[in-house]
């Protein structure tokens, strides 16, 4: 599993804001799957922020070794914990989610 993002300025296509290509690549798909205009202004902070999943956490080495379906299932069971008898209303963990208003 590997993943890639991009973001290019090509100043050409405006003027008065910066726009250019984005592109998010997980296990060789893009997201999105076609080239479509992007207002860099908005994408960046959600890319560049010191939050953002990118950079803020560190890899989860028993993550990354399991297979695509495991690490899925992981991440959906972290976002949507089944609620018990005990506990109601589990807390969800959000870490490893990337959105951007390209992606989304």
């Amino acid at each position: 599993m590997g993943f890639f993002y991009s973001i290019k300025h090509i100043p050409q296509w405006r003027n008065f804001s910066k726009t250019g290509l984005f592109s998010f690549i997980v296990n060789a798909n893009a997201y999105p799957d076609g080239i479509r205009l992007s207002t860099l202004f908005s994408e960046r902070y959600d890319i560049v922020d010191n939050n953002c999943v990118l950079f803020s956490h560190s890899a989860n080495i028993e993550m990354f070794n399991l297979p695509t379906a495991d690490v899925f299932d992981v991440l959906c069971r972290l976002a949507h914990p089944q609620a018990t008898e005990e506990n109601a209303y589990p807390e969800q963990i959000f870490d490893y989610g990337i959105t951007t208003p390209n992606v989304s």
